[in-house]
């Protein structure tokens, strides 16, 4: 059975507030207001010294059980939100596996599931560890740097920098994934294309575009993510009043607020702690609430827990775990 051997993270001391990333992309301030007032975001964290690779491998060294066990780990899987990872002179992928000396380990990057690409990822690490020696592992790492607009959802989320790291086994005493539940919506891209047009319109267009484009979005968006809560619940044998915590998405509170009453969840078990600091991290957000959970001493072993992960290309993924 596929579990986690460990979870770390790496969350930068520089932080932007909201106000000022939307200086630096020209968001209009009643989107900015959106944000601050309504959605509860206060600031991101910003590492804009550090490369991609960088930010990577800062989340990996936070990984005790990786340091003198680099022989092995036998997959390096980055999960990713966009496509496009490489260029003509860079390799991430191949520098990572370098940097961090996994001379024995395989790695590559997941993409085709957006932000949900990390859930993807992990079962995926679970499934090739299945015919390797049972003392492997497989390394997962989660974030990623964006172009600059890419730090701006319109109407969702503002980006931040921080990253997280996962190592995967194919069995463990705590940690153990029960299911996982994945959904695929394609209408959802072309509804959030609308509602990103409907920002970008001028102050007289701006209510009535948007009215429609973010009622039909956030309809999709609450059904279909309701849905795979749901069903992960029940492949797990368990229902959602069951799970002790939901590790979320980092976009907005006011979107979970909808889902939990849809869905007749309690709010106060939907872990939103990081989302007013580091705004929402491609991928890296679950992870990241993992480890701040831990840090809380909100998960006990025994407890079923709940990671999520929605994409902006319609995929929609949730998985239970008991610790």
């Amino acid at each position: 059975m596929t579990a986690i051997a460990e979870v770390a993270s790496h969350i930068p001391s520089k932080s932007e507030t909201i106000e000022q990333v939307g200086e630096q992309l020209d968001i209009d301030k009643r989107h900015i207001e959106l944000f601050t007032r309504f959605f509860g975001l206060r600031e991101v964290r910003v590492a804009p010294e550090r490369s991609y690779t960088d930010r990577l491998v800062d989340a990996a060294g936070n990984l005790g059980q990786l340091q003198g066990n680099e022989s092995r780990v036998r997959y390096v899987l980055i999960a990713r939100t966009a496509r496009d990872l490489s260029t003509t002179t860079e390799d991430p992928v191949h520098e990572v596996v370098e940097r961090l000396g996994l001379d024995n380990a395989i790695g590559f990057a997941v993409t085709e599931h957006a932000c949900a690409s990390a859930l993807y990822a992990i079962w995926m690490g679970g499934w090739l560890l299945r015919d390797e020696d049972p003392d492997s592992l497989a390394l997962v790492l989660m974030g990623e740097v964006p172009e600059m607009e890419g730090f701006y959802l319109p109407g969702t989320a503002v980006m931040g920098d921080s990253t997280a790291a996962c190592l995967v086994s194919a069995s463990g005493e705590r940690d153990r994934l029960c299911s996982y539940a994945f959904k695929l919506n394609p209408s959802c891209e072309q509804a959030l294309a609308e509602a990103v047009a409907g920002y970008k319109s001028t102050e007289e267009a701006f209510s009535q575009h948007m009215g429609h484009a973010t009622e039909e979005l956030g309809k999709i968006y609450i059904e279909e993510l309701s849905e795979v809560l749901q069903e992960a619940a029940e492949r797990s044998g368990l229902a959602l009043e069951d799970m002790k915590l939901i590790l979320p998405h980092n976009v907005n509170r006011i979107s979970w607020r909808r889902v939990c009453k849809r869905i007749g969840f309690p709010m106060d078990k939907v872990m939103t702690d990081l989302i007013p600091i580091t705004g929402h991290c491609y991928t890296a957000d679950s992870f990241l609430n993992y480890v701040e959970a831990l840090r809380q001493d909100y998960l006990e072993p025994g407890d079923h827990y709940m990671v999520v992960g929605v994409g902006t290309h319609g995929s929609f993924a949730s998985m239970v775990f008991q610790r």
